[in-house]
């Protein structure tokens, strides 16, 4: 088989290469270069050299264009493909999206900034430098909202599809993994007409899981009470048993707590030891708010996803 070799003149540094969903045209970046390139797969040729003197960088697409995001700016370069497709002038734009610009922020990752939404008829931004993530219609004027993150730093966006779809005429349905064995209730909303209604529906012991967990230890908080204050030390102690027998489990010297917050602060805790299968696990934690402790055992190849996890509630001083 021959391979096709495309040279283009004075071009360095590319950083990303993508080709349009018909395979037809490929773009390439050169962020030091400030350039998009675009070509012709078929005739290998170069179609465009695109100024783009913020850095572009990372691209995708949408069902109707190209969007190359700025290195150096808030901002997002739009080419329609049609554009593309037809020759002749293309109408490039760009879009701000938000304040600062990716390369204000360390550890840029190396999954997508941007997502398509199931339509294709939208997009979306993440902005590290503001840790929030934009909203974007295609053919508005800029970007129509934000989700916040709560304190943490988005660094990368995939939108997934969960929306009920429809099998048959009149059939809709959707996939979805329930938690735990146990009765549930699906409440199904339709806004127009509008429709509210709740299915009520039993999930059966997975033996996979059941299997599992008839070999994991389990843990059972011994306060009386899980509120406690916030800045002044609390001692949550535990009990950690066998699942089979109810008997005691003395001797784990790497059990390890971690308690988070919605902010994004998290601390790793040993958990000390004490008799009788009781542990206790010293927390000072900087604010109110619920607070999430999870338990790992590495000696016995337990992460903190595969053992049962507890929600304390922090209050201030003054209640």
């Amino acid at each position: 088989a021959e391979t096709a070799q495309l040279v283009v003149q004075g071009a360095a540094g590319m950083l990303d290469l993508a080709l349009t969903p018909d395979g037809r045209y490929g773009l390439v970046t050169l962020r030091d270069e400030g350039k998009v390139v675009i070509f012709d797969t078929a005739v290998n040729q170069v179609l465009y050299q695109i100024d783009v003197p913020t850095g572009p960088g990372e691209m995708t697409f949408s069902d109707t264009a190209v969007y190359i995001r700025s290195h150096y700016a808030a901002a997002v370069t739009i080419i329609p493909l049609d554009d593309i497709r037809k020759g002749g002038e293309l109408s490039v734009s760009t879009l701000p999206v938000g304040l600062g610009a990716p390369a204000e922020v360390p550890d840029t990752a190396v999954a997508s900034a941007m997502s398509r939404t199931p339509d294709g008829q939208a997009m979306l931004f993440v902005n590290p430098y503001e840790k929030v993530t934009y909203y974007y219609v295609e053919g508005s004027e800029g970007t129509l909202g934000s989700f916040q993150a709560h304190g943490r730093i988005p660094r990368a966006v995939t939108v997934v599809n969960r929306s009920l779809l429809e099998k048959e005429p009149g059939q809709y349905t959707a996939r979805f993994r329930i938690p735990a064995a146990g009765d549930f209730e699906a409440a199904f909303f339709l806004g127009s007409p509008q429709v509210i209604h709740c299915f009520a529906f039993t999930a059966q012991e997975n033996p996979a899981f059941a299997n599992a967990d008839a070999t994991q230890p389990q843990i059972q908080l011994l306060n009386e009470s899980r509120t406690f204050t916030a800045g002044e030390p609390f001692a949550l102690k535990i009990e950690v048993t066998d699942p089979q027998s109810g008997e005691p489990i003395d001797g784990l010297i790497d059990m390890y707590a971690n308690v988070t917050h919605s902010s994004g602060w998290n601390q790793r805790i040993e958990v000390r030891p004490l008799a009788d299968g009781q542990y206790e696990i010293p927390i000072t934690v900087p604010q109110s708010g619920a607070y999430f402790v999870y338990f790992a055992i590495p000696s016995k190849g337990l992460n903190y996803d595969q053992l049962p996890n507890y929600v304390l509630n922090a209050t201030t001083s003054d209640g």
